[in-house]
């Protein structure tokens, strides 16, 4: 029956009819979403308050990331440049040995 009172759940305390359930959930004090910046636990008819009265605390968030994005990008970059240089010392082995020089890099 649409009209059956259902536990909220949420687990609010409220019983609410069960044709009124999506609504409830909608403005519900014990729902929350999780901000994808700083993971603080906000309703989600606050988030874009949330997020104005947190833009520089998220901007300095975002700057951290980034730096630590740059770092990995650089080490990766670093990384590539050192197997580029092997790969060009191998291929300048004669084939005979490039076998040999081979398997000892695997082990």
């Amino acid at each position: 029956c649409l009209y059956h009172p259902v536990d909220c759940p949420q687990k609010c305390g409220q019983k609410v009819p069960r044709k009124d359930l999506s609504t409830h959930e909608q403005f519900c004090e014990k729902r929350f979403e999780k901000c994808s910046i700083c993971g603080e636990l906000v309703r989600p008819m606050e988030m874009q308050r949330h997020r104005r009265e947190a833009a520089e605390l998220h901007v300095q968030l975002l700057e951290e990331r980034l730096e630590e994005e740059r770092g990995k990008a650089e080490r990766d970059a670093a990384g590539k440049a050192t197997l580029d240089e092997v790969l060009q010392k191998v291929t300048g082995i004669p084939k005979s040995l490039q076998h040999h020089v081979t398997n000892i890099t695997r082990q």
